[in-house]
């Protein structure tokens, strides 16, 4: 006799942040959407190297579905703002000063980075960043966002 055992998909769970631009953003509110959610901070030499490569995604497909969403856990948030509009980072950037959400996820090294489908699964979760990474990121958010045009009736 031949067991098939479907694994149920991780939801991710919700949360409500501040971000660094003075808004408050809960994830909830990207439903629908596709969501890269890294958690970082600007003392992690890997989270750096990663912070261009998710700025390129954010241009090369925002207008398509996906929401890039960095949480940082930086203590300060004078050096956080000062990094950020360095860098010239145009994706949200939220503050986990207390780590709450960053525990809430289980990220417990840095980065750690997540991909959410539309109906709010996590469907890829990786900690640290190399180039693997990045092939894994863009073409899962490739697929991700090609099905949610196909799912909304559109010519992809």
């Amino acid at each position: 006799m031949l067991l098939l055992f479907a694994l149920a998909a991780e939801k991710a769970p919700d949360f409500t942040l501040q971000g660094i631009d003075g808004k408050t953003y809960t994830l909830s509110d990207f439903k629908g959407k596709v969501v890269l959610l890294d958690f970082w901070a600007v003392w992690c030499p890997p989270c750096r190297a990663s912070v261009p490569f998710f700025e390129s995604l954010y241009e090369k497909y925002r207008d398509s579905g996906l929401v890039v969403i960095g949480v940082s856990l930086d203590r300060r948030k004078d050096i956080l703002q000062s990094y950020v509009q360095h860098m010239g980072v145009q994706y949200i950037i939220l503050w986990d000063r207390d780590g709450m959400v960053a525990d809430l996820y289980n990220a417990y090294s840095l980065p750690t980075t997540l991909i959410i489908d539309p109906d709010g699964n996590v469907v890829v979760r990786r900690v640290g960043f190399t180039r693997s990474h990045a092939v894994l990121y863009e073409r899962t958010i490739q697929r991700l966002l090609k099905e949610r045009c196909k799912a909304q009736g559109k010519a992809c």
